[in-house]
Order: structure tokens, then C-alpha cells, then sequence
């Protein structure tokens, strides 16, 4: 069987790039506080599957924080086709 469409656990490793990319373009640098002994902890994911993506096509994960709390933030992320500006998937994570 040969595998046409990008595997849903696929998102988590895109939403997970896009958020740390999300983190260092504000200067976070994880692995800074890491050291501190200040880590995050994803309570939460979800991923709504609205249209397939195909191998050898090339998408954009957006990431934005949705919302802060005194402990906790939400990620949320958009996945598009760059092609044809199709709307992939919507993610969230907290």
C-alpha cells in the first residue's frame, strides 16, 4: 500500500516546530529556561481535520497565542496548502 496523504500525528511534529519558531521569534529561548528548571507542559491538543494534505506539497503552519492565563497559554495553528491557500487543519494546544 502506498501512502498518498501525510499522517494525521504528522501535525502534532508541524504544530510543535511552529510553536517553538512562535517562541524564538520573541526571543524565548526554551532551552535557557530549561536550565532554570522552567519547562512546558502541553495539557491539551487538538487538531480538527478539514482537508488532506499530500506528500510533496508544501504547507505553512501559522502559530499565535489565543490566550494567557496565570499559568498556562494557548497555540493555536492553522495548517494551509501554500498552492492553493486551502485551509488543512486547525490545531490548538495548551
Amino acid at each position: 500500500m502506498r501512502w498518498r496523504c501525510i499522517l494525521c500525528a504528522s501535525y502534532l511534529r508541524y504544530f510543535e516546530r511552529a510553536g517553538t519558531e512562535l517562541l524564538r521569534s520573541v526571543n524565548i529561548d526554551i532551552g535557557k529556561l530549561a536550565e532554570k528548571g522552567i519547562v512546558f507542559i502541553v495539557s491539551r491538543a487538538e487538531i480538527d481535520y478539514l482537508s488532506p494534505a499530500r506528500y510533496r506539497e508544501i504547507l505553512m503552519v501559522k502559530s499565535t497565542v489565543a490566550q494567557v492565563k496565570n499559568a498556562s497559554f494557548i497555540i493555536t495553528y492553522p495548517a494551509i496548502n501554500i498552492s492553493d491557500s486551502r485551509l488543512l487543519s486547525r490545531g490548538m494546544k495548551k
